[in-house]
């Protein structure tokens, strides 16, 4: 679970930070930078994956020199840092595909990556135990009785660390195993992190981060890709554009045929008239196909539904999937789905998420809830009443003698506006962008 970004001289980011809740809604004209800080998330998310730099900076949106900060001059900024906290689980599936649990499960993880021509490399990077001192987000965010099973903390050397002068950089990664030791990587042109390409069996707790943030998702669900059949062989789980739905559901009418009850009940909140949902094998065909079946007995496929109804689809499946770990971003749900029907997606979304509150460890301390988390965009004002209100962040621009930079503040469902500045209120936000709160 992602606790805390904090970002600077990224896309329209300075001195950013916030921290973070398993579910939050960031509301917010177009081109503020509520669709940049999801940029910045699946930034970190492709390193973690083992990616390049250049490859991960290419498949973000724009080029890779648009990344930095531009100022008011024209310029550019020379780095970009990103650094997160991080919740993890208290027992991880390891590289060796046996559980263990990590020695610590509140991390601090940093990167700074520098600006060379129209190219960029790293040029340091971090991953540290986070002290009780400094982490004031645990005791916001977990009961007190709950804290003893999220929270584990060992006096340890950083598991990542750069030492050394300007000239002669090295990042260390240090093993946190019985044997010891570790292994530098020389900074020069390095493009790929010492996250990223750590080897799961010596490095076992930097493992679990690479695992947890490889978890962060940016969902794009693209209508026309969730509508097609797929191969009975298909990976049984939901890609970002929503390709594998079939195999998804399919998965789940094996393994867990109550999930499937549980999504037909979400659907029939928008299509009353449905009474199941199908994985059917095409004709002559290595292909699987959703079908929905009415009371009477009529059959339609997944290609006439409309695009609101295939988003919620693939939510849902989400939401009962057992299998379902870590962030998703999820932009503007309010697309393709009907005002009245706004409060069934909104329901899903927030379900999805992980409550502190009342998804509470087993006994033991070991079986905890999976770590689920949500992050949605939006600029629809209609959502606000949909959600809960300490959940809402208002984003937004201001500018000084640098530029142009994101801000973030939240939002609160008080009637007197807060003269200083820390909050918004509602009627701000109504103000802000039209429409009804």
């Amino acid at each position: 679970m992602l606790t805390r970004l904090e970002l600077d001289g990224f896309k329209t980011f300075r001195n950013f930070a916030l921290d973070f809740q398993p579910f939050m809604v960031f509301i917010g004209s177009n081109g503020v930078g509520k669709t940049n800080l999801f940029d910045a998330i699946a930034l970190l998310a492709r390193l973690a994956e083992g990616d390049s730099l250049e490859d991960a900076m290419l498949r973000a949106r724009g080029e890779p020199l648009e990344l930095f900060t531009l100022y008011a001059d024209g310029s550019r900024a020379e780095r970009m840092q990103l650094a997160a906290e991080i919740l993890l689980d208290r027992e991880v599936i390891g590289a060796n595909s046996k559980p263990f649990m990590p020695t610590n499960t509140r991390l601090r993880y940093q990167l700074t990556i520098e600006r060379r021509g129209e190219g960029a490399h790293i040029v340091s990077e971090s991953l540290i135990p986070l002290p009780e001192p400094r982490d004031a987000w645990f005791r916001d965010q977990i009961p007190t009785k709950a804290r003893k099973a999220w929270i584990v903390r060992e006096k340890r050397p950083p598991y990542i660390a750069t030492v050394g002068e300007a000239n002669e950089l090295i990042i260390y990664r240090n093993q946190d195993t019985l044997a010891g030791g570790r292994e530098g990587l020389k900074v020069g042109n390095l493009q790929k992190s010492a996250l990223g390409t750590a080897d799961g069996l010596r490095y076992p707790t930097i493992h679990a981060v690479r695992q947890a943030m490889r978890n962060w998702r940016l969902l794009r669900f693209n209508a026309e890709v969730l509508r097609q059949p797929c191969a009975l062989d298909a990976e049984a789980r939901l890609q970002n554009d929503g390709a594998n739905l079939p195999a998804v559901l399919a998965r789940l009418q094996r393994e867990q045929p109550e999930a499937i009850a549980n999504i037909t009940q979400v659907l029939q909140g928008m299509l009353p008239q449905v009474k199941a949902i199908e994985v059917k094998r095409l004709e002559n065909s290595k292909q699987q196909l959703i079908e929905l079946i009415e009371q009477d007995g009529t059959r339609f496929s997944s290609r006439v539904l409309s695009d609101g109804t295939l988003r919620l689809l693939g939510l849902a499946a989400l939401r009962y999937d057992a299998a379902h770990r870590g962030l998703i971003c999820f932009e503007e749900p309010e697309n393709g789905i009907q005002l009245l029907r706004l409060p069934d997606m909104v329901s899903v979304l927030y379900s999805l998420a992980l409550n502190f509150e009342r998804d509470l460890p087993a006994a033991d301390g070991r079986r905890n809830p999976p770590l689920r988390q949500v992050l949605v965009n939006t600029h629809a004002p209609s959502i606000l009443s949909n959600v809960p209100p300490h959940s809402v962040f208002y984003f937004g621009l201001r500018a000084d003698a640098l530029g142009h930079y994101t801000f973030s503040v939240p939002v609160r469902p008080e009637l007197i506006p807060d003269e200083r500045g820390r909050y918004l209120i509602w009627q701000q936000i109504q103000q802000e962008l039209g429409g009804s709160a």
